[in-house]
């Protein structure tokens, strides 16, 4: 006959399991989600250098491609990756103080808040729907310009469907193993 096992401290392992499956969930889905998107942004990236326009736009292009994940009451609000996006609030101050110390009247150049006009273009050209007139105080127009990037965000976002995937549940993973031997 088997002697009979008695476990020790099995109320407080179910506390910690309990505890531990609340807290890491909660991680371990936003770093997922975190390290899903940048495959992506990988992709837009190499999408970018793929395109015809010139080297100068591909440039300016490339330095706004980021990524960001909103949290709000500890659930995943938003995730992004694209143009304009995940920028830190210093490198915003140090494009103000840049603008503020302009000697020129010319443009500002393409970065993060502008960048639009860059990747869809402007004007009424075609019958597209993310193509706008733009109109001068003095009433004349400012003239028309093709996107150079359109579709570019679509594209890499299929491309890089499966390292999506697979860079979030790796990430997943790591974080799980890490707190449960931590908190073992």
């Amino acid at each position: 006959m088997a002697q009979p096992v008695t476990f020790v401290g099995d109320k407080e392992l179910r506390r910690k399991l309990i505890m531990l499956e609340q807290v890491t969930s909660k991680k371990a889905i936003r770093g997922g989600v975190n390290a899903a998107l940048t495959p992506v942004t990988r992709a837009i990236r190499s999408e970018v250098n793929g395109t015809s326009a010139s080297n100068e736009a591909k440039r300016a292009a490339r330095a706004t491609i980021g990524k960001n994940v909103a949290v709000s009451k500890g659930q995943i609000a938003t995730a992004k990756a694209g143009f304009g996006v995940g920028k830190t609030r210093g490198l915003q101050r140090k494009a103000a103080t840049q603008r503020k110390n302009r000697t020129s009247k010319r443009g500002v150049g393409i970065g993060g808040p502008n960048i639009h006009w860059l990747v869809f273009g402007v004007g009424d050209e075609g019958s597209s729907p993310n193509r706008v007139t733009r109109v001068q105080k003095s009433g004349r127009e400012t003239g028309t310009f093709r996107g150079l990037f359109l579709g570019v965000v679509a594209d890499a976002s299929l491309a890089a469907a499966a390292a999506s995937f697979n860079a979030a549940r790796e990430k997943i993973w790591q974080i799980t193993k890490r707190d449960a031997t931590r908190k073992a």
